[in-house]
């Protein structure tokens, strides 16, 4: 016996046993045929009738183009197409939920409503602090000298 009916042999005995497995396991009809090296037919199930069975299901299937319909080949272009359509439709989604009432800035509320549970002083802290803030980015940026008494954000 040559190496490739060896190596057939084997891989033979494991598709059987792989099959037997998925049928007992799942609870489905499977049937596997093959083409030895030498040309030789082989049929699981062993038992002739059942093998009929599947593959007369089979032909039935086929014909009508049901459940057992060949799914389509796709080219990376189609699945990147198809993603980029289910994200944009979700893009759509999302924005359909945005709070569109106009406070001001515009259309877009940008109002955080914790803010309307903190108390007068804890709003000025907060207005002192994002002040000194801006006035730091506009003197790194350039645009503002700071003042040489003014040291509050410090």
């Amino acid at each position: 016996m040559d190496k490739s009916a060896k190596s057939f042999e084997g891989r033979r005995s494991t598709l059987k046993k792989k099959a037997s497995e998925l049928a007992d396991r799942c609870k489905v009809e499977v049937c596997v045929i093959c083409f030895g090296p030498n040309g030789d037919l082989e049929v699981w199930p062993e038992k002739p009738t059942k093998a009929q069975s599947i593959i007369e299901k089979y032909k039935e299937a086929s014909k009508k183009g049901n459940k057992c319909k060949r799914k389509e080949k796709l080219n990376l272009s189609d699945v990147l197409e198809s993603k980029i359509k289910s994200l944009e439709k979700q893009l759509r989604e999302e924005e359909t939920n945005w709070d569109f009432s106009d406070n001001g800035t515009g259309g877009l509320s940008l109002w955080d409503e914790e803010l309307d549970k903190l108390t007068e002083n804890s709003l000025k802290s907060l207005s002192d602090c994002l002040e000194a803030k801006i006035r730091m980015i506009e003197l790194i940026k350039g645009k503002q000298t700071m003042p040489s008494n003014d040291f509050s954000m410090f």
